[in-house]
């Protein structure tokens, strides 16, 4: 299961190998407590990272949890500085950190996971980009685990997926709605 485009696109050329899109799974979003959310242009935003990736499409569980009920703490004050922080261990997080910098004239500063979650939960700096599953069971519990209790703006960024690059007349496998592989009996 890979990402890249790179790697989809290599294997597509060797003979005894399939390469199989799996469904969109992620959405990539711009979280800010700025009210006026976001002031640039998403448009060509899939051309900025080497994983598969679209315009975000669809309806987004993450626009109203009023129902379910999540405390909303006060705005954070307004950062002194114009930083869009991204998970370091996320390369698409990464790019499109880059391409908003460019854009906003802001600077992108990648964070260890750990530190990512604490900074985004503090809300002190300008932005984030976060990777949020397109498809959940459970969108209260998603949201506690992954959205800031502070008032947030989102803007979709890009939609992506993981491609299957799978040896032919070795397995049978199925996908889950979200993307997961199993193995078949």
């Amino acid at each position: 299961i890979t990402r890249d485009r790179a790697l989809r696109d290599y294997a597509a050329t060797l003979q005894n190998h399939t390469v199989v899109a799996l469904p969109w799974d992620r959405t990539y979003v711009f979280v800010t407590a700025d009210a006026g959310g976001s002031r640039f242009d998403t448009g060509g935003l899939e051309q900025a990272v080497r994983a598969e990736a679209r315009r975000a499409e669809g309806d987004s569980w993450w626009r109203d949890l009023r129902a379910c009920g999540m405390a909303r703490d006060t705005a954070p004050p307004a950062p002194a500085s114009r930083r869009i922080l991204y998970s370091r261990r996320d390369q698409t997080a990464r790019e499109l950190a880059g391409r908003l910098a460019a854009l906003t004239h802001a600077v992108a500063t990648g964070r260890a996971p750990d530190d990512f979650t604490a900074a985004l939960a503090g809300g002190k700096d300008w932005g984030y980009v976060v990777a949020l599953p397109r498809v959940t069971a459970d969108a209260c519990r998603s949201a506690k685990d992954l959205v800031p209790t502070w008032p947030a703006s989102f803007t979709a960024l890009v939609d992506t997926r993981p491609t299957a690059i799978v040896r032919r007349d070795v397995a049978r496998w199925t996908v889950d709605q979200d993307g997961t592989v199993h193995l078949a009996p």
